[in-house]
């Protein structure tokens, strides 16, 4: 790799910017859940590093049924050979908001982010698996109900919060494609068939819920069948509800 604007060092099989990584090792019980956990991994095509974790990724997405994972592709990585199909700035920039209200000093792949609240090295399955059962020990669900409503849109009602008072949310729609493969011509992953699964299409904000009850609607992309609605609190916070759909 080659000087830009930043260092850009790769080992302990994570792909770093600006180096420092926090992690979480309190293990947690798990109870039963009122939703599912969401589970957030920051990946790319471009580094060497993250094929593992998008494998480990597509297990969870088929053998765990309390969570909901989404694959994120950043594009901080596509001037190093390979310009992954899937990435856009949006997402690097969701991933750099998490920086910011996670307190960390840097970004890197692969990034899981656990509920809005926790992080770890994608890769490392015992960690992210004992962050899930941390984060279902501890969670705040608002329910979430969407319904197709014509002309390419859905109603989306969200229940106001009784027993919990917390702040404001954003109300985000997020859109994504189940499973794609790849073959790799260039960059650190050349030669290379990588699978990816859940990946993110597009990133909506639709409003914005105060604690009060509230329906509102929204249109979707074009070509949209999987999709799931968060409920988030303001500034990137933990999640307060969310709900996965299908047309």
């Amino acid at each position: 790799m080659k000087q830009r604007l930043v260092i850009v060092f790769i080992f302990f099989n994570v792909c770093i910017i600006n180096l420092e990584l926090l992690s979480d090792t309190d293990v947690a019980v798990s109870r039963k859940l009122g939703r599912p956990i969401l589970v957030e991994l920051y990946t790319s095509q471009g580094c060497s590093s993250c094929p593992p974790a998008d494998k480990f990724l597509g297990e969870l997405v088929y053998e765990s049924d309390d969570v909901i994972p989404l694959s994120f592709h950043v594009d901080y990585w596509n001037y190093i050979g390979w310009k992954d199909p899937f990435s856009a700035p949006d997402k690097s920039k969701r991933q750099r908001k998490y920086a910011q209200s996670l307190g960390l000093k840097t970004i890197y792949t692969p990034q899981i982010v656990i509920d809005g609240r926790l992080e770890t090295v994608g890769s490392n399955r015992s960690q992210v698996l004992r962050l899930i059962e941390k984060a279902k020990n501890n969670f705040i669900n608002i329910p979430i109900n969407v319904e197709a409503s014509g002309n390419n849109s859905i109603q989306i009602n969200i229940a106001e919060s009784k027993s919990i008072k917390p702040t404001s949310g954003d109300i985000i729609l997020i859109t994504y494609n189940s499973k794609h493969s790849t073959n790799v011509g260039r960059g650190e992953n050349r030669g290379k068939r990588i699978v990816n699964y859940n990946i993110v299409q597009d990133i909506k904000y639709v409003g914005v819920w105060e604690g009060e009850k509230m329906i509102l609607q929204t249109t979707l992309p074009q070509g949209t069948t999987d999709m799931v609605l968060l409920l988030q609190e303001k500034s990137q916070g933990r999640i307060f509800g969310i709900k996965k759909y299908r047309i």
